[in-house]
């Protein structure tokens, strides 16, 4: 079984790998891409890991709680950054729209790099108790969405999440 911090490891690999295939001609997958993002990655983030990780009584405390909020933030302007591009596709501004995708890519590795330098490294300070209780609401959320959709989206195999989420009680 791997740990909340693990897995979003994981999926950052898979969304790099992800974005680099991507172009506006293949609109759908791109929204289906941004569904999973928003619906499972970023809600994980902001419902799970952020709020454990703000809690916790850091050394650092104050200013590394506004440094996870500015990270939180980012999923704000990435959202809006998105929500213009699917305007600017539906307008047929599809050069503004190409332009603003390689934007809002860039911004979305920026955005997991930090997460990577700056958030995850703390993760292993919680208590096991509190993160495996993690690793059992993100399965919550990836249930709520589908897993066959979440498996498609990130290019995993069954027994990856399978191991990933300890799920031998439960068949996928």
């Amino acid at each position: 079984m791997a740990d909340l911090v693990e897995i979003l490891s994981v999926e950052h690999l898979a969304i790099r790998h992800l974005v680099g295939n991507f172009r506006l001609s293949r609109f759908e997958e791109l929204v289906r891409f941004d569904d999973y993002l928003v619906q499972s990655h970023i809600e994980i983030e902001e419902k799970i890991l952020f709020p454990r990780l703000k809690r916790y009584e850091w050394d650092d405390g104050p200013s590394y709680t506004r440094e996870v909020d500015r990270i939180a933030a980012d999923h704000k302007l990435l959202n809006t950054l998105f929500s213009n591009i699917v305007s600017w596709h539906d307008e047929g501004k599809d050069e503004l729209a190409s332009k603003r995708l390689q934007l809002y890519f860039r911004l979305l590795q920026e955005h997991n790099d930090s997460e990577e330098k700056l958030i995850f490294p703390r993760w292993k300070s919680i208590s096991s108790d509190e993160r495996d209780e993690a690793l059992e609401g993100a399965f919550k959320i990836i249930e709520s969405r589908g897993i066959e959709q979440y498996l498609e989206t990130v290019k995993f195999s069954e027994n990856s999440f399978s191991y990933f989420f300890d799920r031998n009680r439960r068949k996928v």
